[in-house]
């Protein structure tokens, strides 16, 4: 546990922290991260690294809510890390990707947990309900269908790379959860075979049991933007396969790169193409 000199300390530095963005000042703001942090928000599942990627992304919420305010409700603090508690709103009067604005104002709960060095924030992880935020500014339904993911994709053999991955043909369905998503990949393997896994989760890089493949216990996704997913497979808590997913921007195609690691441990790159159905 922190001493309490410490403890008043971190208190106030997260009061200043939550006035800051409260003041819709972004080199402010900016002025508590350290020049190498990393900003994750599970809820939006983003993950920002260094200044310049955490200053695009203040920049970008002032920019949705010009009214933007925090407010604390209760702190927690034990050596190099606090825990706040906090109350954000604002009014969505300015544009957003893929959010026109509305007008709406919205308020909802969260909580980040930071771990500080040399006072700054080395990690900030929040934790929120965006589905709440969306309800509230009436865009919930609009965002869930906007998911590009979100279809019926066929894998292109022919232009794609399966080494190691068994697949003769296959297809992935997937549907919205929101700030998740559920998917499910059936096909027939090199030997005939037919098969089929399902997974459901969330963008917040946790691990989720996938069912249905023997060789995966767990899967994790976190999307990096609209259009881009990393994956991460597992099988008895040790890696098997990471992928990136990406859809093209006419939402078309998605590509699937990354490494499979099979029981013998040897690696293959694998790069499979699906096209929209």
């Amino acid at each position: 546990m922190a001493t309490m000199s410490q403890d008043v300390e971190m208190k106030q530095w997260a009061k200043d922290l939550l006035a800051a963005w409260s003041s819709l000042e972004v080199e402010r703001v900016l002025s508590f991260y350290d020049d190498d942090g990393v900003f994750e928000d599970f809820a939006l599942g983003r993950v920002m690294r260094g200044k310049e990627e955490i200053r695009a992304f203040i920049k970008e919420s002032f920019s949705g809510f010009p009214d933007f305010r925090m407010e604390m409700k209760s702190f927690l603090s034990s050596h190099d890390h606090v825990c706040i508690e906090w109350m954000a709103g604002g009014t969505h009067n300015g544009n957003l990707p893929g959010m026109p604005a509305t007008g709406k104002s919205f308020s909802v709960p969260g909580v980040s947990v930071i771990e500080l060095a040399q006072g700054k924030a080395k990690r900030e992880a929040d934790y929120w309900d965006s589905a709440s935020m969306l309800r509230q500014l009436g865009l919930l339904a609009a965002v869930m269908a906007a998911d590009p993911f979100v279809g019926t994709w066929k894998v292109n053999v022919a232009k794609s790379k399966l080494e190691g991955l068994g697949l003769k043909s296959g297809a992935i369905y997937c549907e919205s959860l929101g700030n998740g998503i559920k998917s499910g990949f059936e096909g027939v393997d090199i030997e005939g075979k037919p098969f089929r896994s399902e997974w459901s989760g969330k963008y917040d890089g946790v691990d989720y049991p996938l069912k249905g493949n023997p060789n995966i216990d767990t899967s994790s996704m976190k999307k990096i933007d609209v259009n881009t997913i990393v994956g991460v497979d597992k099988k008895a808590g040790k890696e098997v396969a990471t992928f990136r997913y990406t859809v093209s921007k006419d939402g078309k195609t998605l590509t699937a790169t990354g490494k499979i690691i099979d029981s013998k441990g040897l690696e293959y790159n694998v790069t499979y193409e699906c096209d929209k159905q």
